[in-house]
Order: C-alpha cells, then structure tokens, then sequence
C-alpha cells in the first residue's frame, strides 16, 4: 500500500513511515485472525479465519491439516516456495469440504488429478477459483458459485471444454484461459459452452472460439472492457 502510495503521490523515497494509532489497532484486529504456520507447534485456534503454511514439512502439515482447522476457514493456502503463489492439493481439498464452506478465495492445483471433484459446488461463497489441473472437463457442479467473480483455468493446459450451464455463472467478471505470459493457446479448448452470451457481467476474457456453440455475435450483448 505504502509503496503504491509514494509511486502515486511522486514522494521520495522513503524508508521508514508512521502509522496512526487507529490504523494500528485496525490491523492488529484483522491479523489476530491470519496466522502464518512455520512449525509443528503453532495452533490454530478457533478465532483464526485465514490459515496459510510457510514450511511445507510432513510435520507442519499434519499440525495444519483441514481436519484440524475451524469451521469458519476463509481461507486455507500452501505458499510454493518458489512458484510464488499459494495452492492447496485436491486430494486435502474433496475429503474436508465442511472446513471449506465459508472460502471466498481457493486454488487448486494437482496435476496427478484429471478431473475435479463436483463437491467444489459446495463452496458458494466463491469469489475466486484458481484451477490447475489436467482435467479434460470441469464439473457441472462448478456452475453453481453463483458468486464466483473470477475463474482462472490458465493452468489447466488440457481442458477440452466448459460446463454446459457455465451461463450460470451470472457474477463471473473475469475468465482467464491463456497461461500468463503466452500469446499463444494453451488449452485444447474446441468451443464455448452454450449461451455463453448470457454472461453479461464479464468485464475480461482472453479468448473466444467461434464453433457450434457460439458465433462472435455472442459478444454483442457483453460489457468486455479488455480485447481478446
């Protein structure tokens, strides 16, 4: 935030800053619920929403394992120590779906799966799916994350084709199908589901086939803020 700030406002460079008393507090309150689990003896008691394992030991694991985590879970991530981002296994993921149910943010990424389990259409408060898989298809249960915002498929080089009722997805904003990066396709995507045309809260999307499915008229009726 602070970098963002000074990138905006042209400060200069500065290396230390003060923080207000009532921004303290604010953030002392929001990270009593985060914790960071580094070693075999940290808790996870019943006030932490947001679990998110640093050291990815059997030890650490077993302590911070879905079975042993509140209900109330917002979120449940694995920081790859090199890749950068967090992912949680799906063989962790379709066994503890109950410590799951309140997610808003949740990627998953197994390559020795091939499809995803339907349970994920358990997870309603979805705001955003990161899925990397080597699923050819994605389950009809997917289309019930009424309030999914995002779905992220970049990784998921062998998806052949979306749920038929992906029109579902009424809040979808953003659907990435393109490895970050790559100008080329990277999935064997041979056409848009049906009524694809009916997503109308989509602001991004990275490519479009035209097939039997779907004409580019589908297009027409939709607020794309971002070119193909």
């Amino acid at each position: 935030f602070f970098q963002n700030l000074n990138i905006k406002m042209h400060f200069e460079d500065e290396e230390t800053c003060q923080m207000h008393d009532l921004m303290h507090d604010l953030a002392q309150m929001v990270g009593d619920e985060c914790l960071l689990v580094d070693s075999p003896s940290e808790y996870v008691n019943e006030n932490i929403r947001h679990v998110g394992i640093v050291n990815n030991s059997e030890a650490v694991l077993r302590s911070a394992s879905l079975s042993n985590t509140p209900s109330h879970l917002r979120s449940y991530v694995k920081f790859e120590k090199y890749l950068g981002y967090s992912i949680l296994p799906i063989s962790d993921f379709d066994g503890n779906i109950s410590s799951l149910r309140r997610l808003r943010v949740l990627f998953l990424k197994d390559k020795r799966y091939e499809s995803l389990p339907e349970s994920v259409g358990e997870l309603i408060h979805l705001r955003y799916l990161k899925v990397c898989v080597d699923a050819h298809y994605l389950p009809e249960g997917i289309t019930k994350l009424r309030y999914l915002q995002i779905l992220d498929l970049e990784g998921s080089l062998n998806l052949r084709e979306l749920p038929r009722e992906f029109y579902r997805l009424t809040s979808l904003k953003h659907l990435r199908l393109r490895a970050e990066g790559l100008v080329s396709v990277n999935t064997s995507l041979i056409d848009m589901p049906p009524r694809f045309g009916e997503l109308t809260s989509l602001q991004s999307l990275d490519r479009f086939i035209v097939g039997e499915n779907n004409g580019l008229d589908a297009l027409s009726g939709m607020n794309l803020a971002e070119t193909l």
